[in-house]
């Protein structure tokens, strides 16, 4: 199958995921250019889609935030703060009827095992 991924696109994952592991580990913007030896500027331009890496750069910032680089360029499924607050909502009200439909099925499994049985 081909892709239809633009260079704009993978610039942007790649800005998104190290924006994301960085903050992960509660690292500045600043602080991770000081640790990589990289310039406060660049890490800014990375994030935002303005740079590109070098392979020794990607290999630094691996390095620094101890992932795997690869981690750079994994999509991740984006949903926009009010959505992510309904979807936690519904998922919530959810929660409650899988423990009803839990309920329900070991009810069933219970007759059924009786009926099984030959017991009443």
């Amino acid at each position: 199958m081909v892709n239809n991924i633009s260079e704009a696109d993978i610039r942007a994952m790649l800005g998104n995921n190290l924006r994301r592991l960085r903050t992960k580990q509660k690292l500045s913007q600043l602080q991770l250019a000081i640790k990589a030896e990289l310039t406060h500027n660049f890490i800014n331009d990375i994030e935002h889609g303005k740079k590109w890496l070098s392979p020794k750069t990607l290999a630094t910032l691996s390095r620094v935030l101890k992932i795997e680089p690869r981690e750079f360029f994994s999509a991740e499924v984006k949903i926009p703060g009010q959505e992510a607050a309904v979807l936690a909502e519904r998922l919530n009200d959810l929660s409650g009827d899988v423990q009803k439909m839990a309920e329900i099925v070991e009810d069933i499994k219970g007759r059924y095992l009786q009926d099984s049985t030959g017991e009443a």
